[in-house]
């Protein structure tokens, strides 16, 4: 393993701000396939903003409470060297935990916390207070939402973090959000279809928020700096997941070699994609414009094609 590339007491090596969308995910199971990094097991701790607290989260952490109380888990715990770590809880990890002794004490850190709904700087930073041979973060696209005093907070908290932005273009980013949302329930089916629906929501301020990379990169460089800051678009990671995955670590300062996933591994590469009528790619198209030309004048590369 290489050095850190940052170094301080407890506190993530780097944070991941977002955007939502734009290959989180992918970047999360990439880096917790390798052998020199551990991740926490919820990707999105939100504590910076957001809700660290969800219910589907401390579900999670009660699961693993009673599998630890389980006698049967006991034994399974201790045949562990022999039989290797095959227990998971909740999350859909794409490689097995190297460090499950880590991922037992992130649960209980967890789980206390969750108790009293306490969003504390020391619990924030005793999640990362780990061997400093293992490298972690915090992949939470939900930061992309965050105000300056909230950037100005996470600052304070972990000063030399260094920050990483996946960009994607607004127009399919708000058509994976909307898929999203149609898959999961929370949108009917031909809501795709319906322009006045769907202005109304890309045009909240939530949803607003994070769909302007222009906005998210300058407020955090603002406070982080340049040399802190770093973004990827994913049009690269597509076009060539192995340069854009290199191209990351060696950001982060870890070898290129001590990944086990596959580069272009995609866990929701089989979920159905919905279609948009030609008319709704043409108005997202236009209620992006400000922010597709703001993109390819900031950032150039990938945005300048879209």
């Amino acid at each position: 393993m290489l050095e850190k590339a940052v170094a301080q007491k407890g506190g993530p090596d780097f944070i991941c701000i977002g955007q939502q969308k734009a290959g989180t995910g992918w970047l999360y199971d990439q880096l917790q396939s390798h052998r020199s990094v551990w991740m926490p097991p919820i990707k999105e701790l939100n504590f910076f903003c957001g809700n660290p607290f969800r219910e589907k989260y401390i579900d999670w952490a009660n699961q693993h409470h009673a599998l630890q109380d389980n006698f049967a888990s006991k034994i399974r715990k201790r045949l562990a060297p022999i039989l290797g770590n095959q227990q998971k809880v909740g999350t859909k990890r794409s490689a097995e935990s190297r460090h499950p002794e880590l991922d037992a004490r992130f649960w209980d850190i967890y789980r206390q916390a969750a108790a009293a709904r306490l969003k504390d700087p020391n619990w924030y930073l005793s999640i990362f207070d780990i061997p400093d041979s293992l490298f972690t973060g915090d992949i939470s696209p939900g930061y992309s939402a965050a105000s300056r005093d909230q950037i100005a907070d996470a600052n304070r908290l972990v000063p030399v973090a260094r920050i990483i932005l996946l960009i994607r273009n607004p127009v399919s980013r708000a058509k994976s959000a909307i898929s999203m949302a149609i898959r999961s329930g929370r949108r009917e089916p031909g809501f795709e279809d319906d322009w006045v629906a769907i202005y109304k929501v890309i045009s909240g301020a939530s949803f607003t928020q994070k769909s302007l990379a222009t906005r998210i990169w300058s407020d955090w460089v603002s406070v982080f700096g340049e040399k802190q800051c770093r973004y990827w678009f994913m049009d690269d990671l597509i076009e060539d997941p192995v340069a854009t995955r290199n191209s990351i670590l060696e950001f982060l300062g870890l070898a290129t070699f001590e990944i086990v996933l596959p580069p272009n591994h995609n866990r929701k590469e089989n979920q159905k994609k919905v279609e948009f009528s030609p008319a709704v790619n043409d108005r997202l198209r236009e209620f992006y414009n400000d922010e597709i030309s703001k993109a390819a004048g900031l950032f150039g590369g990938a945005a300048r094609d879209w």
